[in-house]
């Protein structure tokens, strides 16, 4: 039987889960219709995989949002966020600061360590191809901790 997910663990989870319930309501241009039922295909995984690969899903779908909205207008994103805290959930702003903050930690150590890392770097790499500037030394160590991790998960 898996372990139950620590307190702070618990805590992302469901400020992940409500976050993607938002996007999926508000945050999509244009709008889906019907909008998807984010808690119910979670709670799908979660009985299939369990908490914790659903806590890595919701992880990596949030990586997509980033990459998703990171060309959006900082109008847009002001207009957002007010939505979130309205709605008491997570601010793209605030999720985009934890997530950009992981991504120098990575860059700091010079090795992805995880597939979840993996994702999130693959993401920020097709960013930077579109509307994310990254210095041209950054890139070259992005594409070679790509590479490296690459390798070793053959």
């Amino acid at each position: 039987m898996a372990r139950p997910l620590t307190p702070e663990k618990a805590a992302e989870f469901e400020d992940l889960l409500r976050f993607h319930e938002h996007f999926d309501q508000v945050g999509w241009v244009p709008p889906r219709n019907p909008p998807p039922d984010t808690r119910a295909e979670v709670a799908r995984i979660e009985a299939q995989f369990g908490k914790s690969k659903a806590l890595l899903g919701l992880r990596q779908a949030l990586g997509d949002i980033l990459e998703m909205t990171s060309s959006r207008s900082p109008a847009w994103v002001q207009q957002f966020d007010a939505t979130c805290r309205a709605a008491g959930v997570k601010t793209l702003s605030e999720c985009r600061v934890v997530y950009w903050s992981k991504y120098r930690r990575v860059l700091e150590r010079g090795k992805i360590v995880n597939h979840e890392q993996f994702h999130m770097l693959t993401a920020i790499a097709i960013a930077s191809d579109m509307a994310l500037p990254l210095a041209p030394a950054e890139r070259e160590l992005l594409e070679a901790m790509l590479e490296d991790y690459e390798r070793r998960a053959v």
